[in-house]
């Protein structure tokens, strides 16, 4: 069971597939071969690496891993 204060805490958008925000064509060279057989058992098209000319919202990433992973370091 996840307690609430965690379940709060880890919240982003509550929605799915918005990956293409988070990547930069250097990414996709990359990342392409080595993910190519878990996209594909995800249900995605390995092939689509298309990317969002949108830049991502902060808020559910950098200040996301802010929220998250700073007070836990900072408990140490």
């Amino acid at each position: 069971e996840i307690k609430e204060e965690f379940a709060k805490r880890t919240v982003r958008t509550k929605s799915f597939g918005d990956w293409r925000h988070w990547f930069t064509h250097a990414d996709v060279d990359e990342l392409r071969p080595l993910i190519r057989g878990t996209l594909s058992d995800l249900g995605y098209d390995p092939e689509d690496w298309q990317l969002s000319d949108e830049a991502p919202n902060p808020e559910f990433g950098s200040k996301y891993l802010e929220r998250i992973y700073l007070p836990t370091r900072n408990k140490a």
